[in-house]
């Protein structure tokens, strides 16, 4: 798909997500009324219901932060879409709110249909949002979800492709890569060079962390590194914006200085909760 016109893989991405999150809200709505008097407001505020309490609420905070990244996956396709400046930002802030609005749903449904109080349990299950949903609603609907998992995870692949081979040939054109991955595909227009760089290099990190460390740990050095990369990535554009409102003079210091110090901060914290102390296989990552 990434391989084609950019059309093809926004219309599958945008049209499967919408499925996705349709299922998502209507399962969370589900839990949310089976749960019954375990609803409460108390699980937004009360952070001894988390494993070790404030530390568990911390490491909690690295796997939401990227999570919540992928919406600025569209500044990459500024190029390619009309009306940049307007679309682009636009779609980032329904994209951003949309995302945060669902995980609140789906977060808080899931941990009052289980029960604040074992949420330990839930840590330790295979697949507890299936567990939750065949209780509900029986295998039929579990296997109707689990299939839309299956393809939001291709979904998220394709994203990634998207990005990361536009940010390759972006370098490539600055010339701060080699000149051969900015080349065009010059039928489909799509940047193929840097496609297949991503794919191999994708490849090729996957097989190696295997032969290092096994599938199990392979997987959790890949997972972990992404996430301490995703986290950094964060930091650094924090950095960036501080840096270019000085430059700029944009006389905006609430949203040029104290947010990215704020999110610099509480992201510093959730570094030192995910990765202290040094564990390995997981430090590796």
């Amino acid at each position: 798909l990434a391989w084609f016109r950019i059309t093809p893989s926004l219309t599958y991405g945008g049209v499967t997500a919408i499925i996705e999150a349709a299922v998502l809200i209507a399962a969370s709505i589900a839990m949310i009324v089976w749960a019954g008097s375990r609803n409460s407001g108390s699980v937004f505020a009360d952070p001894h219901l988390a494993i070790s309490g404030w530390k568990g609420v911390i490491i909690g905070m690295a796997v939401a932060s990227t999570a919540l990244g992928g919406p600025d996956a569209v500044v990459f396709l500024g190029e390619e879409s009309r009306s940049a400046r307007t679309t682009i930002r636009r779609a980032l802030l329904i994209g951003q709110f949309s995302v945060i609005g669902l995980y609140l749903l789906y977060s808080y449904a899931v941990t009052v249909a289980w029960g604040p109080a074992k949420m330990g349990t839930f840590a330790l299950a295979p697949a507890p949002g299936l567990a939750l949903i065949g209780s509900i609603a029986g295998r039929v609907v579990v296997l109707i979800v689990a299939l839309l998992i299956l393809n939001s995870s291709i979904g998220v692949n394709l994203a990634i492709n998207l990005t990361a081979s536009r940010m390759l040939f972006d370098h490539a054109r600055a010339g701060l890569l080699p000149a051969r991955l900015a080349r065009v595909h010059p039928r489909w227009r799509t940047p193929g060079a840097a496609l297949v760089a991503t794919v191999v290099i994708e490849i090729v990190t996957a097989v190696v962390a295997r032969g290092l460390w096994g599938a199990t740990n392979g997987f959790i050095v890949c997972l972990i590194g992404a996430t301490a990369g995703g986290i950094f990535s964060f930091i650094i554009t924090d950095v960036a914006l501080i840096v270019f409102g000085r430059r700029a003079r944009t006389g905006k210091p609430l949203w040029m200085i104290v947010v990215p110090l704020i999110s610099i901060g509480l992201l510093g914290l959730s570094c030192y909760g995910n990765f202290f102390p040094i564990a390995f296989p997981a430090s590796i990552g």
